[in-house]
């Protein structure tokens, strides 16, 4: 099963958001394996490969334990895994969650044949999925991936539980619903009007009532070593805040300074002084084994470490002692093994000796030496020999060592086609003499056959036999010695296993086939014993074996298990040594690496290592905030007692470092990712930072406090306190008792002394100090409980307490006053157990307080906080449990005297079935809600599926075996209901759905099992293709006032710094669009590009626009709001449509700056620009486009000619009939204005070229709001076409991000110009070694980039080395080496004349280079022939190029110097190093002449090659 898309979480505007992705390791496994090798990378997918292999989709959605009980039925799971498939998703375990499958698109394979297979796309729901009243977020994935489910599979199969099939309420069912009585006036269709009723909550007493709350499991929260360091400063902690939640992680960090190295050899230990070091760190090598460990813990730290050291060995003597157990039980569990299946290994190894019996006797049937009947195996007396050579070598691979017991037993058995016994050989060599004195004799009848077998058979001599062979007849047989001496001889010659094999009773003569009888049973009889001797003897020694076998592999298994368990217990006890020996007075950090002890008297050892100093000891703090999806935010609105499911962002946190000495006092979370933080250092120094999350340690490094606070006059006893509702910091000074309060600017930028601070002492009798203080939040007072237990409200406004006071019991372990600022709740211990107690401010010292039962809360109270959720009434009290490491809350239910009221909403009646409440119609709803809210027949047609003749009729399947509701009318139903009341164009499309139902067994007889059911046949590049195109991609968001492109669609905090001041051609390198990058660069490379984006005021249908006229995905894309620049691609015939989705502008997140970037962009790339808004008449238009008019002066449009052509139209939404002229003449009034205003520089000129439209947007649901759409699409259509293939798009399209990132206001063709010479001189070396661009990891031809399209020219394989590309000169050599012998001609040397042959060479070797450089030269041309030739980088890049052909031909000639052993000219490269060679033996070949030719021998030649005169 492979996972095609997903469903995950990504932080967004301050809020959590679903966001379905790619997944790309499963995508990768699943391409390559219908095409291995297609997919490199997300943004290296060959489609073409693809195209060979067809698929049949079919989707399947529906019922979770359905959809298990499919994949079973499938064999996709086995059972373990459907059973952890249906836990719920919130389901844990003791180590924390439970492993659960995303929701998400799943495809699992079918194969059907080499070429085409059955591929089932799985969509696998949430839990709430199929729920009518799930949440917003859960119903929008919902129709998302049914969206892509139906764009992927023209049939649809749903799967139906029995309690969902019930659960639906069909069109003849009358339920009542009790608010439609109540609000019977609306129309049944009315979906726009929603009721919020205002009522009073019960009137109650105060009270404070607990009840459980969220449970958050994360691995971040684990408890720290124990450490010389205050543990409390390692272990997670939970941060303040009032309306914001989190956590603190810490990990102690150190730096070494210098570092020696160490050893001494067989010395005593009291001569090895560093053995003796108190306050050494010791760092113990990992590979010292458990006896050195103990020696150097004897001989070494030892005594520092006792305890540690006590508790470490009775460990491992308790697992010593447990795994010596463990050996005996599993050895003698092995042996019950061996034993229980010794009657099957029995019979194995005798049917294997009865194998290789018969391999001796082929003759012989099997079934003869089978047990007798009644027993198993007799049931079936024919075995194949698979059957029992199988498990025999099955029983060989476990037990290697019973394949020589066997065969070393089959030797000995000795079955070679003989059988040794007496009654056989007799039978066998009579019936032998027999039949060979009847082939002699033919004549006799069978009166005269039948007395000489009597006599032959039943023990005649050979006198008797003579005699009755010359008393037969009146002939004679002067020859019957003879024929007696050649029968004898005849019946010695044959074998046992021929003569069974020739002499079957069946197929001899009738006078011998008693005798054949009798030999074959005597032959049966004899093996059958010698086959039960031989299997019983190799059975006692194949058992001794298996038992020794098994006693090994149980002493290797469980020794393997003891070491492993030693030696983690020997890796904890030596980083618990670690942990323990480093703290703050380390200054001196060993490394032990060997250690090694002599005995004898006295005690010497050996040791050596690294000693080194420890510098900059450190600890790394980790801010992790609590998010919460926006929909759960939502429903605690409408819901206060729904239970919220906060989650850790899973970006990278935040994070700081500080000395160890340095502690955090205080922290405290704001909003939007702040924090207010007072750290101590190691003087008592109190430093107050206000920062952004991110700047956290920036401040710390350049000590940008806001405030500092010496240690003199704070004390050491110091207090903070805050309330961000009055944007207070309250700081008690224990020094001199007095409380100085500050406020922070609504920027969180500095903090300003409130006043003088206030002396306290007047209030407080000597010797009383504070031990707690807390903000009553919403008002200027702070609660003060002083160490004899009494609590006072001190007022800021009167300086000074107010009169009544509150006695406590005790002093309180904690304070926690509520975000609401109705209570304080007061942590306390009795008898060792903690309690809280509540207090009300309203009535604080006139109560006893109300105590607090809390369900299940098995934190430290001590460490707890109070916080709230969404609303500030929603309390929660927060602790962290580190032994289940996750973070807990109780949600505190609060009642006041006064009477509240609330708020209560529901939906209308048409929001259900027909007015009824429904439970789970959605499972078919749920595609009417796909037809609202993407197009259901597209004005855009996409050709992303080419293959039409494959396509069937689209069907949707429920399988179900509930039979009271017809699925086929309900759905017509629907049908007819959606088309009437959302007049949308549907044409046939959804009519011609054939809609059916069938139980599942039938579904699984009939469809499951045959291949042949109507499903539509697409190739598999193609869908895949269309798949990629139904997922948009994020490429680029703003922020901080800059334009940050994306790489793959994933915000990169440090993919970001790394390009920070970075040129525009390593920021393009950088970037990547993800999936599109194949669509662009390969598959649809040569198609031209046309773009549409949508923009506009936020939350007026910029993505539902998009959608519906060129049939993309965006409205589900991302979070409720989009964020930065989304695209997506639409194919069609005639170009590939970009769509860029911009949301909306203006937006309270953004900035002016950050709009103008964004408009700039689109107005630049984009052909067709739609800005969607609600103007009103009587409002100025300039604010909506104030962007346009910023972004207009920051580039020249006449200086980038290849942008900026789009035409600018404009949509008003809801304009009715009467209304249309009049709204269009007055908005073009504005805009003349505009034009007025700014003559030349005014944006639609500058940016669109002049070319502006407005259209009058009919009011949704009439019959004319969706006519606009087929007009976008025309006009889109009708646009100049400025992106001329998609490679082009593409390279324009990272050009114009870079500059825009950079802040590159220089022309566009420049830029683009000078990456693309980049680019081209980057391949070029190898473009003019090899003739490829690349050469690893697979060879890639030289291709136009823009086209994808391979340069075709004549060229050669050769390979050619380049002066200045720094290779070897060995390979060099061996490259040039190789093109030499290329020449078919080489053989011929010394035969034709030395000049004439060089000749040749040379125009050979001239002609390669020149076949390469004009290869290399045409591929230039064809990716520089779109820029100006006098171009800058254009005009570089062909000096280089023929300053590199320079070098080719000069690297590629023959250095022609005579060589140094012979005559002939060396024939290595013009820059050879060494002497000169000619490459040969340097012999001559030829024979001498005047041998020839007076000898009329051939004599070779003696001389050296290439000599003058004659041969000799």
């Amino acid at each position: 099963m492979f996972c095609l898309l997903y469903l995950t979480t990504e932080l967004g505007s301050c809020v959590l958001g679903d966001k379905i992705v790619i997944t790309q390791e499963s995508l990768q496994e699943f391409v390559n394996a219908l095409s291995p090798g297609a997919y490199s990378s997300i943004t290296r997918i060959n489609f073409r490969s693809l195209d060979n292999c067809l698929l049949k989709p079919m989707g399947v959605y529906g019922s979770k334990e359905e959809i298990v009980r499919f994949l079973r039925e499938i064999h996709a799971v086995d059972d373990k895994t459907a059973q952890k498939l249906l836990l719920p998703r919130n389901e844990t375990t003791a180590r924390g969650a439970a492993p659960i499958l995303r929701s998400g698109l799943y495809a699992v394979r079918s194969f059907l044949s080499s070429t085409e297979e059955q591929v089932y796309v799985l969509y696998w729901p949430e839990d709430t999925t199929w729920n009518d009243q799930a949440v917003t977020s859960v119903q929008r994935n919902r129709v998302t991936f049914m969206r892509y489910l139906t764009k992927l599979c023209d049939q649809l199969v749903c799967l139906l539980s029995a309690e969902h099939s019930q659960a639906i309420a069909w069109d003849d069912e009358d339920k009542d619903d009790d608010h439609v009585s109540t609000h019977s006036e609306e129309s049944d269709n009315v979906n726009w009007l929603h009721y919020v009723e205002v009522v009073k909550a019960n009137d109650q007493e105060e009270n404070v009532a607990a009840r459980p709350g969220f449970t958050m499991s994360s691995r971040l929260l684990v408890k720290q070593p124990r450490m010389r360091l205050d543990p409390k400063i390692l272990s997670p902690r939970l941060l303040h805040g009032e309306t914001v939640q989190g956590f603190m992680t810490a990990n102690f960090r150190q730096e070494e300074g210098s570092v020696e190295r160490f050893a001494y050899d067989h010395q005593s230990a009291s001569q090895i002084p560093l053995l003796s070091e108190d306050d050494a760190a010791w760092c113990l090598s990992e590979t010292l084994d458990d006896n050195t460990l103990e020696n150097f813990m004897i001989l070494g730290p030892g005594t520092r470490f006792s305890k540690e050291y006590d508790a470490w060995k009775r460990r491992r003597k308790e697992i010593t002692q447990r795994f010596k157990r463990t050996l005996a039980r599993r050895q003698t569990d092995l042996h019950v093994i061996l034993e229980r299946d010794s009657e099957d290994t029995k019979a194995k190894l005798r049917a294997a000796v009865v194998g290789e019996v018969l391999k001796a006797f082929p003759s012989l049937r099997r079934e003869r030496f089978l047990p007798k009947s009644g027993s198993a195996e007799s049931a079936d007396p024919v075995i194949d020999v698979d059957e029992v050579t199988n498990p025999l070598r099955h029983l060989f691979s476990i037990y290697p060592k019973t394949i020589s017991t066997f065969q070393s037993s089959m030797r000995i058995a000795n079955f070679q086609g003989e059988i040794r016994t007496a009654e056989f050989q007799s039978i066998k060599a009579r019936i032998l003499i027999l039949h060979s004195l009847l082939e002699r004799i033919k004549s006799l009848n069978g009166d005269q056959i039948g007395s000489l077998a009597e006599v032959v058979l039943h023990g005649g001599d050979k006198q008797t036999c003579l005699e009755i062979l010359r008393n037969m007849g009146s002939w004679r047989l002067p020859k019957e010695e003879e024929m007696w001496r050649d029968a004898i001889i005849f019946a010695s010659q044959v074998s046992d296993s021929r003569f069974l094999l020739d002499f079957k009773p069946a197929t001899v003569a009738d006078c011998l086939h008693d005798a054949a009888v009798s030999a074959e049973e005597t032959a049966y009889d004899w093996l059958a014993k010698q086959i039960e001797s031989v299997a019983s003897t190799i059975f006692e020694q194949v058992s001794s074996t298996q038992k020794e076998g098994c006693n090994e592999q149980a002493s290797r298994e469980v020794k393997s298990e003891e070491d492993r368990e030693l030696g983690i217990l020997r890796s904890d006890f030596v980083r618990q040594i670690e942990d323990l020996s480093i703290g703050s007075r380390s200054r001196t950090i060993i490394y032990v690496d060997t250690f090694e002890v002599r005995k004898g008297s006295p005690v010497s050892c050996s040791i050596s290592g690294r000693r080194g100093l420890l510098q900059n000891q450190e600890i790394e703090y980790h801010v992790h905030c609590l998010r919460l999806l926006a929909d759960q935010r939502h429903n605690l609105k409408l819901d206060p007692s729904s239970i919220p499911t906060p989650i850790l962002n899973e970006g990278p946190s935040q994070s700081f470092c500080i000395p160890s000495e340095t502690v955090v006092k205080y922290a405290h979370l704001l909003e939007g990712d702040r924090i207010l933080m007072c750290l101590v250092d190691s003087h008592g120094n109190v430093m107050v930072i206000l920062e952004p999350l991110s700047r956290i340690d920036n401040a710390i490094q350049s000590r940008s406090f806001a405030k500092f606070f010496y240690q003199d006059k704070i004390g050491q006893s110091c207090l903070f306190a805050v309330d961000e509702s009055k944007r207070m910091l309250a700081v008690y000074a224990s020094t001199r008792m007095q409380l100085q309060i500050f406020i922070y600017d609504e920027e969180f930028k500095s903090l300003q002394g409130l006043g003088s601070p206030i002396d306290l002492l007047p209030f407080y009798n000597p010797g009383v100090s504070i031990i707690h203080i807390c903000f009553v939040h919403g008002r200027e007072e702070l609660l003060l409980v002083d160490s004899g237990a009494q609590a006072r409200i001190f007022s800021l406004i009167t300086m000074r307490p107010k009169p009544s006071s509150l006695q406590l019991p005790q002093v309180p372990r904690a304070i926690y006053s509520s975000p609401d600022g109705s209570y304080v709740l007061v942590v306390q211990r009795r008898d060792g157990v903690p309690t809280i107690m509540a207090y009300h401010w309203s009535t604080f010292t006139c109560t006893d307080g109300i105590p607090i039962i809390l369900p299940d809360f098995s934190v430290d109270l001590d460490s707890a906080l109070l916080s709230s959720i969404v609303n500030r009434n929603n309390v929660h009290l927060i602790g962290l449990d580190l032994d289940s490491r996750s973070c807990r809350s109780v949600i505190l239910d609060i009642t006041h005297k006064p009477t509240d009221f609330t708020g209560q909403e529901w939906r209308s009646k048409a929001l259900s079935s027909r007015g009824k409440h429904t439970v789970h119609n959605c499972l078919i709803h749920c595609h009417v809600d796909v037809w609202s809210r993407f197009p259901v027949v597209p004005v855009a047609k996409l050709q992303a599926i080419t293959s039409s003749r494959g396509r069937q009729q689209k069907a949707l399947v429920f399988i179900t075996d509930d039979d009271r509701g017809s699925f086929s009318s309900h759905f017509s139903n629907i049908v007819h209901t959606f088309e009437r009341t959302s007049r949308k164009p549907t044409g046939e499309e959804l009519k011609n759905i054939s809609v059916s139902t069938r139980t599942f067994p039938s579904f699984a007889n009939q469809f499951l099992s045959s291949p042949d059911w109507p499903v539509s046949r697409f190739r598999a590049g193609e869908w895949l293709a269309n798949l990629l195109c139904l997922i948009p991609v994020q490429i680029a968001i703003t922020h901080r006032n800059r334009f940050v492109p994306l790489k793959d669609g994933v915000v990169s905090t440090q993919l970001e710094k790394s390009l920070l001041g970075a040129g525009v051609n390593r920021i393009v390198d950088n970037l990547s669009l993800g999936w599109y990058e194949s669509i662009f660069q390969s598959y649809w490379a040569s198609k031209p590009v046309k773009v549409v984006s949508s923009m506009g005021e936020q939350s007026v249908g910029n993505s539902f626009t998009l959608n519906h006229v060129v049939d993309t995905s965006f409205a589900e894309s991302a979070m409720r709001d989009i964020e930065g620049v989304w695209m997506s691609v639409s194919p069609t015939d005639d170009a590939l449509i970009v769509a860029l989705d911009l949301g909306g502008i203006h937006s309270l997140e953004r900035s002016s700056q950050e709009d103008a970037l964004l408009v700039l962009f689109s107005t630049a790339i984009s052909n067709l620009v739609l800005f969607q808004s609600n103007l009103a008449l009587s409002r100025d238009i300039s604010g909506p486009f104030q962007a346009f008019r910023s972004c207009s002066s920051m580039w020249d449009p006449a200086s980038n000619p290849s942008l900026f052509q789009s035409t600018l139209l404009v949509t008003i939404k809801d304009i009715i009939d009467s209304d249309r002229t009049e709204v269009s003449r007055e908005l073009s009034l504005k805009f003349q204005k505009i034009v007025m205003d700014e003559p030349e520089a005014n944006f639609i000129t500058r940016l669109h070229r002049g070319k502006l439209q407005i259209i009058s947007w009919p009011v949704i649901d009439s019959k004319e709001f969706y006519k606009p759409f087929a007009y976008l699409k025309k006009k889109l259509g009708r646009q100049p076409t400025s992106h001329r293939t998609a490679g082009k798009f593409l390279h324009t399209l990272k050009i114009l991000m870079a500059k825009l990132n950079a802040n590159d206001w220089r022309s566009m063709s420049q830029a683009m110009a000078a990456h693309r010479a980049s680019a081209l001189l980057e391949i070029l070396p190898n473009a003019l070694e090899t003739g490829f661009s690349k050469v690893v990891p697979e060879l890639e031809p030289l291709k136009n980039l823009d086209t994808d399209l391979v340069i075709e020219a004549e060229d050669t394989d050769a390979q050619f080395s380049l002066i200045r590309q720094h290779t070897p000169a060995a390979d060099c050599e061996l490259r040039f080496t190789t093109l030499l012998k290329s020449w078919e001609r080489i053989p011929f040397r010394q035969r034709v004349d030395e000049s004439e042959w060089t000749s040749g060479l040379v125009q050979h070797l001239t002609r390669l280079v020149d076949l390469r450089t004009d290869h290399v030269d045409k591929w230039l041309k064809s990716n520089i022939q779109g820029f100006h030739a006098d171009d800058t980088n254009i005009e570089d890049l062909r000096r280089t190029f023929d300053s590199a052909v320079k070098d080719l031909r000069e690297m590629n000639q023959l250095c022609k110097w005579q060589c140094d052993n012979c005559g002939l000219i060396c024939i290595q490269s013009r820059l050879h190093e060494g002497g000169h060679d000619c490459l040969t033996n340097h012999k001559c070949i030829c024979y001498c002449s005047f041998c020839r030719r007076d000898l009329s021998v051939a004599i070779p030649c003696g001389q050296n090659a290439g000599h003058a005169g004659n041969h000799v």
